[in-house]
């Protein structure tokens, strides 16, 4: 049993259920679609969070679900460079939404993280392009058109 994921669990899972139920304070439009409603997407994170928690309770019960390479990640360059190449990029991609647009910053991110993230990242630059393309205009698409929330604009798009 690991006791680390198993108190992990338990309070990602209290903090779900305290984000859905003060998101569910929200004033509700009387008009319209109740999807569109400004806790309605936030109560949705928290469900998946709430799912996510469960999960991890059960798994954290698994015998020998840690191995010695997941407790040793701060041991190698590697992973502190992720680390710091995550904060980063948190850190760029408001100017860079601001200067270059939303749909440019997005882009950028992701595919500077998942190529980070994989490893022989070369030989699939094609399938990370795609995905980063993909999830890009999905985000685009969603936010954009379906939401019709606006987006900074910038010299792209």
């Amino acid at each position: 049993m690991n006791k680390r994921d198993l108190v992990s669990s338990i309070v990602f899972l209290i903090v779900a259920g305290m984000l859905f139920i003060h998101m569910g304070t929200y004033p509700v439009k009387t008009s319209g679609s109740i999807v569109i409603n400004p806790g309605f997407y936030p109560q949705l994170l928290a469900i998946v969070l709430a799912i996510l928690s469960v999960i991890l309770f059960f798994s954290s019960f698994k015998v020998g679900s840690k191995t010695e390479k997941d407790t040793e990640i701060w041991k190698t360059k590697r992973s502190v460079f992720l680390f710091l190449l995550t904060i980063g990029l948190l850190i760029l991609y408001p100017l860079i939404m601001n200067y270059f647009g939303f749909a440019t910053a997005v882009f950028v991110f992701l595919f500077t993280l998942i190529v980070a993230l994989t490893e022989n990242a070369k030989s699939r630059i094609l399938p990370i392009l795609g995905i980063s393309i993909g999830l890009t205009t999905i985000m685009y698409l969603v936010f954009k058109l379906f939401l019709r929330i606006p987006f900074p604009t910038g010299i792209l798009i």
